[in-house]
């Protein structure tokens, strides 16, 4: 189900008793849930209606806000904001005797709270991140309510939430810039909100252009390695270092700086095979325009060549997991010898 699908139901039908909102879109999943707020409460005094719990609430506590009458208000909202048994839920299943498959949380207890939800109330669950759609407890949700997931959107979809932040904002972005602003950024409604709101302000009923994106915003991790790589290909080593030493002087995490090169690589070795770039993007289910700079990088370098850069990084993950060196040292060593390789 699309976003425009859900809003619809959410405009269109009676609420539910209950709901599971999850995702990696923040954003869409707060307007969600406002427009739940508003249908569940209208008018009618939200301090006595609209309960909030977060984390580890026992459901006893949650039974007992969700068989309270509404007051002046069509329905009760109670609304309960990452549970620990949902978050359970987001990875894979325990595995028990034998190797088979068991839930790490036991769903007995939410199936009795969920059948014992008046219709009077609507309980809304929202998890921050993908709950698992095959976790037992997922499967209660789907069986007893209504589940929403709120995946993160593409860049042809996230463009057009892009020029209308920048109509509210008072400024205009061309469309063109608008991908360049997600791609540079990362993505994520919320934080390219934030984003045209700042550049907007710096450009009153002007145009917003890319030079004032480099000057002003906060450039992704992703970007940030795709700059690295980039000074890596050149065989510019004093650039490359700086945009290394860049990044983990402002906290970027090691681990994460190598999973993304590791990334990059294996990408390039696929694209070496002759795979294009949107079936390499359906296939690992990623944005195209990560492949397709995958595919450009590949492009200098034989297949041995990327299978080289592909081998330095595990090497170096090995490593990490060892702690047989220090990380920051090791990632320093790592991107010289990428260097080498590149001019090879």
């Amino acid at each position: 189900m699309n976003y425009k699908e859900i809003f619809q139901e959410l405009k269109n039908k009676p609420l539910a008793r209950l709901y599971l909102l999850h995702g990696e879109e923040d954003y869409v999943r707060g307007k969600a849930l406002q427009e739940m707020k508003r249908r569940a409460l209208e008018d009618g005094l939200p301090e006595m209606n609209h309960a909030i719990f977060t984390g580890d609430t026992p459901l006893a506590t949650l039974d007992d806000a969700a068989q309270a009458l509404p007051f002046l208000a069509p329905k009760r909202l109670v609304e309960v904001r990452d549970h620990p048994a949902l978050a359970a839920a987001g990875g894979e299943e325990e595995k028990g005797e034998g190797g088979a498959k068991k839930s790490r949380v036991d769903p007995k207890p939410f199936e009795a709270f969920f059948a014992h939800i008046p219709d009077t109330t609507c309980v809304v669950f929202t998890v921050r991140g993908t709950v698992n759609p095959r976790s037992a407890l997922a499967k209660r949700f789907a069986e007893q309510g209504t589940v929403y997931e709120f995946a993160a959107l593409s860049e042809s979809e996230t463009i057009p939430y892009i020029v209308r932040f920048a109509k509210e904002g008072g400024c205009t972005i061309a469309r063109e810039t608008a991908s360049f602003l997600y791609r540079y950024c990362g993505q994520g409604l919320g934080a390219l909100e934030q984003e045209m709101a700042k550049l907007c302000a710096a450009a009153p009923q002007g145009e917003v252009t890319q030079d004032m994106i480099r000057l002003m915003c906060a450039q992704s991790v992703e970007w940030k390695v795709f700059g690295l790589l980039d000074a890596v290909f050149a065989g510019r080593a004093d650039q490359a270092m700086a945009q290394l030493c860049g990044m983990l002087d402002d906290g970027e995490s090691p681990s994460g700086i190598l999973a993304l090169m590791e990334r990059q690589f294996r990408y390039m070795a696929l694209a070496c095979q002759g795979q294009s770039p949107a079936q390499l993007a359906a296939q690992m289910k990623v944005q195209p325009f990560i492949v397709e700079k995958a595919a450009r990088q590949a492009q200098r370098f034989s297949p041995a060549g990327v299978l080289t850069f592909l081998q330095r990084c595990r090497d170096a993950g090995l490593l990490f997991k060892q702690g047989a060196a220090q990380e920051r040292a090791s990632l320093e060593l790592l991107v010289m010898q990428c260097l080498e390789a590149s001019r090879g």
